[in-house]
């Protein structure tokens, strides 16, 4: 259900998908608390479906601390899947001002991403890194994380 809403971003039905999310918020919680103890990747996963909702509805404390705690149970999951959820975690702690946890998160990210990620994975990383500089004002290091990222872009 998370990861169908999730595909309805920016499009006419997304509006009905959010309430749907919303109804069933509670059984949501409930299934990332039984997916944390018993199927932590796929805890991952479903946080990382739930994140627009979380977003949009300004649950961002609660994706906050779900990433938080499906990140330190998932030091095994698939580096891309670890890479995107460090990526997409750095966006509630933007939006909250948090610009240090942000940067701690795409610090570890980019270091994952240069020992076992691809190429791309290191781009979108570095370009998520110098959203977090920019959105902490630090404009030079923004422009250094974005041209570095163009690098591994490709022609």
């Amino acid at each position: 259900m998370a990861e169908a809403a999730k595909d309805t971003a920016n499009k006419p039905e997304e509006v009905e998908w959010l309430e749907r999310l919303e109804a069933e918020h509670d059984n949501l919680r409930a299934a990332l608390a039984w997916f944390e103890e018993n199927e932590p990747e796929s805890a991952l996963r479903l946080a990382l479906a739930l994140l627009e909702f979380w977003l949009i509805r300004g649950y961002w404390r609660q994706a906050r601390d779900a990433f938080q705690r499906v990140l330190e149970r998932n030091s095994e999951a698939p580096p891309e899947l670890r890479i995107e959820a460090m990526q997409q975690a750095t966006r509630p702690a933007l939006r909250q001002g948090d610009w240090q946890a942000a940067k701690t998160l795409m610090d570890s990210c980019l270091k994952l991403s240069r020992e076992k990620g691809s190429p791309q994975d290191i781009a979108k990383s570095l370009g998520y890194s110098g959203r977090v500089a920019r959105r902490s004002g630090d404009f030079a290091q923004a422009a250094r994380s974005w041209r570095k990222g163009l690098a591994f872009s490709g022609p």
